[in-house]
Order: structure tokens, then sequence, then C-alpha cells
């Protein structure tokens, strides 16, 4: 437990805490007196004197990135997603410098999220692969429990992430994640369906890369944070988690 402990205080000091100061800087979530808008950013609301308050947030580079991959959404706004977008970027970002290792999207929907991502991470010249995993038929979770706004048709991603790196696998998880081959990196859950995703933990600790990251979405929303912790208990190795203001979980692992 000791050189456990050892580990993960060196994972904090040397990686973690750097990454964060780098990627998350204070002016993000600014707080100002005068002419203040309030912005709602899914679960999360920033208060701020503009849309340019100087941080990475809503720079030129990460707003050209979220407009391209806003096109893939026929419903929610720019600000709803921007955040959660935002870290899932920072993560993928992250992997990307890991030498070992895929990347896995489970819960794509329309697919906004890895379409911001693809325009970061360069999977052809890293020989990586990207999967896409979810069951595009209207549906959250296997009970065939219906959620509005949802991508049901596959024809739409398997058009929009036509590359050779991309590897779509329609289906429930954890089940469909029999059809990952490869070690992984990255790994983003996003699928609303707790039970479902607490099982996909369990499953996927066994093909982790050396290094890793993954993204838990909904992981502070509506007390399910203990079955989160939970599931990351099975993975044997050290770990440091992040939780952001909005309900998200970075794992470092």
């Amino acid at each position: 437990m000791k050189l456990c402990q050892k580990i993960k205080n060196h994972i904090n000091r040397h990686i973690v805490y750097p990454l964060i100061k780098k990627y998350f800087k204070k002016e993000t979530f600014l707080i100002a007196k005068g002419n203040i808008q309030e912005i709602h950013h899914q679960s999360i609301f920033q208060h701020c004197l503009s849309f340019t308050d100087g941080s990475q947030f809503y720079s030129k580079g990460f707003e050209d990135v979220l407009s391209k991959a806003m096109l893939n959404e026929p419903y929610y706004d720019s600000q709803i997603m921007r955040y959660r977008v935002y870290v899932a970027c920072v993560a993928a970002h992250i992997a990307e410098s890991y030498k070992e290792g895929d990347f896995c999207f489970i819960g794509v929907s329309w697919g906004v999220t890895p379409k911001a991502v693809e325009q970061l991470v360069d999977y052809a010249s890293n020989n990586k692969i990207c999967y896409l995993i979810d069951c595009w038929d209207g549906s959250l979770t296997s009970d065939g429990h219906q959620l509005a706004n949802y991508c049901s048709d596959v024809s739409h991603i398997q058009s929009s992430f036509n590359d050779p790196y991309y590897k779509i696998i329609q289906g429930y998880v954890p089940f469909a994640c029999h059809g990952v081959e490869s070690r992984l990196a990255f790994i983003h859950l996003n699928t609303g369906d707790v039970q479902s995703e607490v099982g996909t933990i369990s499953l996927l600790s066994r093909i982790l890369a050396p290094r890793a990251v993954m993204l838990i979405d909904n992981y502070d929303l509506d007390g399910n944070a203990r079955l989160y912790d939970l599931a990351l208990e099975t993975i044997m190795r050290p770990m440091t988690k992040l939780c952001l203001p909005n309900g998200q979980l970075m794992v470092f692992m």
C-alpha cells in the first residue's frame, strides 16, 4: 500500500497537477463585478464578462473546433456542449501523448465529441484506432427507454466518420465492448445508462494500456458517484481522480 501511495503521489506531482495547471486556467471560471453574463454549460453556470475572456475555453482555436463539431448536432446549442467537449479534448490530448493505446467513445449519439477530438488527435500518423460504440436506435438503455433528440440512424455516423482508423460498433454496452480488439489509452463514457457504464468499466479494465485516461461524463449526477467508485476499484492499479464542477470525472491511470 505504501508503494502504491508513493506511485500515486508521484503521478499527482509530476503529471496530473502540471496538466491541470496548464489546461484549466482560473480564467475559465472568472467571476467578476459589473456586467456579468451567466452562461449555462450543461450542469454548471459560468459567470464571465464576455465570450472572449482570454481563456483557452473561449479561444479562437477551440471555437473553430467546436463550431465544426457542432455541425453534427441538430438540436443542442454550442454553449450547452462547450464545457464537456472542451474537457474531452483535454483528456484526449493527454492520452495522445501516451505511446501505447487506442481511443474509445462509448455513448456517441450525433458524434459531437469525437468529431471535436478528431481535429486535435492525429490518429493516422500515430497509428491509432478510434472505436465508436452506441446502440443508435433512439433508446437510452437496453430496456428500451426512449431518449429525445438522440441519434437513431447509424448511417449518419458511418458517413461522418468514414476514415479507416474508425471502427463503429453498434450495440449495448457492456456487451458491445467485446468488439474492442486492442488496448485502450482513452475511454469516454457518456451513455446516460449508469448500470451499463459500471459494467463497462469492469470489462474494459482488462484491456487498458499501461497509461490511460478515462472520462466519465455523468459521474457525479443524480447520486451515482459511489457506483462508479466501486467499479473503478476493480481496476487494480494506482489512479488519480479529478471530479470537475459539471459532474464529469477524469481518471488518470
